[in-house]
């Protein structure tokens, strides 16, 4: 999984095909390993995240995490810290294309909604 954040678009990205592109997040598959997937956050991750919390009603405060994408992303090591993974936990329990991300970079079938 990665970002439009800049400097991680890999250039390793044309072989892969698109299998459906979404306004904020695109799915792709591997052109001769089909079993690797790529998915693509759409701009930057925090911001991708903050806007999937919204949604879904979600209060990042009620997290611990600052109010701000960008301020987020200045915390080292935010990932580890206990409100970000319950934060995505959360996600993952009521948001479908959180969960459909999460079935898409586990599943052998690679199939978008599946």
């Amino acid at each position: 999984m990665i970002d439009e954040d800049v400097g991680t678009i890999s250039p390793e990205l044309s072989n892969y095909q698109m299998v459906d592109n979404q306004i904020d997040t695109s799915f792709m598959t591997h052109q001769t390993r089909k079993t690797q997937n790529l998915v693509i956050l759409k701009p930057r991750f925090e911001d991708w995240l903050y806007r999937r919390a919204q949604i879904n009603g979600i209060k990042i405060s009620d997290y611990r995490l600052p109010s701000l994408p960008r301020d987020l992303k200045r915390i080292p090591h935010y990932k580890m810290r206990s409100g970000f993974k319950d934060l995505i936990t959360d996600l993952m329990e009521i948001d479908p294309l959180v969960s459909e991300i999460s079935n898409w970079l586990r599943s052998e079938e690679r199939r978008v909604g599946k």
